[in-house]
Parts: structure tokens; C-alpha cells; sequence
């Protein structure tokens, strides 16, 4: 059994899991959170199998990660339903502990390990641009049949397909950059841009201009990059409560330039209502699960003084990540959650060797709060493995030194 085990490696579930991660956006996004669990169990049970130390390096991730859980599992006490906070609890503790694993996994991968990990991101990168370039081409031929009940909706065929490829992209363009030169980097992130362009949804287009922005700033400056994007950060967590107040100003001046529509002021009408019951609840939130709940969450949104029809205040969450977890766990959850993101952030100029490296890093982390910001509930399975499986997949190619973050 040991001799088994040692001869797959942690190397080789991560590196089915880089293969798989794209063309699995695709054609069946929501396999998204079983494939991270799966190359999670795996790890787990080769560790336990060699009886290799865990975690080996990361302790300070891993300590916030159990700070956030406990917390959100106590707002069980106080939540507008107990059942559905411990449901949440639970499935975020099963992800929490697998996105532990597999990043400081990949940590400590050896050299042999990163090229197959590195491998399995370039054959993913193929298949899976063939397979959107397919869709496009076609009019989403093979999504619309998978998905008949959706064909009417490609927002929602391709909608997450593109939020991993923007954030793929960057993991590509490292191993692009090693094995075929900065040309082919460079030939990736254009087709990217490209096919965002064809694409409908909007997070996705504002992502990949924040990534490029960050990379172009990270090749100047890594560390001024990641001092920006966490200062960013912390700013969006600071104005979360008071979005209502400049809400209604920014739908009313977008209206009188003529570049409103009632997507986006429903938007800005969510964001209002969740700014509103943040300023309710700031310290304990209305438990973890629950922003659904909300009184007030099911009527149609108002702003302006305008009533949009058919468009609740809340459909199924508040489409920004921080207002979510504030809303949900108040001022204590969404202050460890940002440290979360803030460490990894900072620790991209220390652990990541290579100007070129650090960029993309940095890049890709900008396009992943992006998306978070402008879509989907960040408690989806799917989502929130993905975000942490880039995350693992990236350090494994890049080949990071044992140190805490």
C-alpha cells in the first residue's frame, strides 16, 4: 500500500486536478467542488499512508482558517436559522480543511511533482480552449444539449467558464512563460482577452482588466503591488456599510449619462438593501447562511424611489463577497476573512521567486476578488473550491519555499 502511494504523489492528484479544472468549468462547472475534494481526499490519504507531517508549512493560513469557522459555527446561537448556519458550517469546514491541505501540499512539492502539475495546466489550457473556442464558434452546441433547460440563457452556459478562464489564465501564462517563452504567455492572455470580449457575463471582463493592471504594476514593483491590492481590499471593507449611501447617487448619475440599465440597477439596489442590514447587525451579523433570510430579502428592490419589478433585494445572495460576509458574520468574520486573503496577498513578493511570477500571481489574485466582488454567493461549493484549487495549483508550479506566510 505505502509502496502505492509513494509512487503516485500528491504530485499526480494535483496535477489531475490542474488538467481537469478548465474544460470541467465548462462542461460541468458545478464538478468543480467534488474534483477539489476528491485530489483533497487523496492527499490526505497519502499523507497518512507515508506518515508526512501536516500542515508543514502554512500554520498561520491554517489558524485563521479554524478562527473563521469557529466563528461562523457559533453564529449558529444567533442566526435567523440555526439549521441552515450549521449546514454552511459544516460544508465550509469540509472545504476549509481540503483548501489547507492542498495548498500546503502543493508547498512542498518537489521538482518532479511542479512538472507534472505544470503538465497537467498546459494540457488543460488545450482542451479546454478548444473547447470554449467550440462553443463560441458553434453557439454553445454541446453546453445547450447538456443543459437543454438553459439553452435560452448562454449568460448562464458559459457565466462560470469564464470566471475560472480569467483567473486560470494567469496559472497558464507562468508555465506558458517556463516551457515556451513569453511570446506564448503573452499569445494566452490575449486570447483570454478575446474570448471575454465574446462572452456576455461582465465580472469577467472587469477582472481581467483588473489582472492586467496589477501585472503591469507587479512587473514594476512586486511589492508595491501587493501593498496596493491589499490596501484595496481593506478600503472595500471599510466603505462595505456605507455602500448604501453612495449607491442611489451612482445609479442616479449613471442614469442621467444614459449607461443604466435595471441589471445594474438591481444591482446597486442589492447592494443597498445589504449595505442597510450590515448597519443592523455590524458585530454578529445575521448568521452564516442566512443573508437569504433577511426580512425584507423577497420584496422587489427599491432605488432611487424606484421600484424595479420581478428583481428582489435579495435573489439568492447580496453578488459581493465582503457584503455577504459581513451581512452573515458580522464585523469579527468579515475582519479574518480579509486577513485571510491579505496573507496570501503579501506573501506573493516573499515566497514567489521571479518578477515575472510574482506578477501573475498577484494578477490572478486581483481577478479572482474581482469576480468575488460582482458575482456569485461565496459560499458555492463550486466557487469556493475553485478559488482555493487555483490558488494550490499556482504555488505548485511556481515551487514556493517551506516558510509560514
Amino acid at each position: 500500500m505505502n509502496q502505492l502511494l509513494r509512487s503516485l504523489g500528491p504530485g499526480h492528484y494535483l496535477a489531475v486536478a490542474a488538467f481537469a479544472i478548465l474544460p470541467l468549468s465548462i462542461l460541468a462547472p458545478l464538478g468543480i467542488a467534488p474534483l477539489g475534494a476528491v485530489a483533497a481526499v487523496a492527499v490526505i490519504v497519502h499523507r497518512i499512508g507515508t506518515r508526512r507531517p501536516w500542515p508543514a508549512d502554512w500554520r498561520f493560513l491554517t489558524w485563521l482558517v479554524l478562527a473563521f469557522l469557529i466563528w461562523g459555527g457559533m453564529s449558529a446561537f444567533w442566526s435567523l436559522s440555526p439549521e441552515r448556519s450549521i449546514e454552511t458550517f459544516l460544508r465550509l469546514t469540509a472545504i476549509g480543511v481540503g483548501a489547507v491541505v492542498l495548498i500546503d501540499t502543493a508547498t512542498t512539492l518537489d521538482e518532479a511533482g511542479r512538472r507534472r502539475v505544470s503538465t497537467g495546466l498546459i494540457a488543460g489550457a488545450f482542451v479546454g480552449g478548444f473547447l470554449l473556442g467550440f462553443e463560441l464558434i458553434s453557439g454553445e452546441i454541446v453546453v445547450g444539449t447538456l443543459y437543454p433547460d438553459m439553452v435560452s440563457n448562454t449568460v448562464a452556459l458559459l457565466n462560470r467558464a469564464a470566471s475560472i478562464l480569467v483567473i486560470f489564465v494567469w496559472a497558464g501564462a507562468i508555465v506558458f512563460r517556463r516551457r515556451y517563452g513569453i511570446f506564448a504567455a503573452a499569445i494566452l492572455i490575449a486570447l483570454c482577452i478575446v474570448a471575454t470580449v465574446f462572452l456576455e457575463p461582465q465580472a469577467p471582463r472587469w477582472a481581467v482588466i483588473a489582472g492586467i493592471g496589477i501585472f503591469g504594476m507587479a512587473l514594476w514593483r512586486a511589492r508595491l503591488a501587493a501593498l496596493m491590492l491589499a490596501a484595496i481590499l481593506v478600503a472595500m471593507v471599510a466603505c462595505s456599510p456605507f455602500v448604501r449611501d453612495f449607491a442611489p447617487w451612482l445609479d442616479g448619475e449613471l442614469t442621467a449619462h444614459g449607461l443604466n440599465n435595471n441589471s445594474v440597477s438591481h444591482r446597486l439596489g442589492i447592494w443597498h438593501f445589504a449595505s442597510d442590514r450590515i448597519v443592523d447587525k455590524p458585530l454578529a451579523g445575521w448568521g452564516l447562511g442566512a443573508v437569504r433570510l433577511i426580512p425584507g430579502g423577497h420584496d422587489d428592490v427599491t432605488i432611487m424611489g424606484r421600484v424595479i419589478q420581478d428583481a428582489p433585494a435579495i435573489p439568492l445572495h447580496p453578488h459581493s463577497a465582503l457584503l455577504q460576509i459581513w451581512a452573515e458574520v458580522g464585523l469579527p468574520g468579515v475582519l479574518i476573512a480579509a486577513t485571510i486573503i491579505i496573507a496570501l496577498i503579501l506573501s506573493v513578493p516573499r515566497k514567489v521567486a521571479g518578477r515575472f511570477d510574482q506578477a501573475a500571481s498577484l494578477a490572478m489574485t486581483a481577478s479572482a476578488l474581482t469576480v468575488a466582488q460582482f458575482s456569485y454567493g461565496i459560499w458555492q461549493g463550486w466557487w469556493l473550491t475553485a478559488l482555493w484549487l487555483m490558488a494550490a495549483l499556482t504555488i505548485a508550479v511556481i515551487g514556493t519555499k517551506p516558510r509560514d506566510a
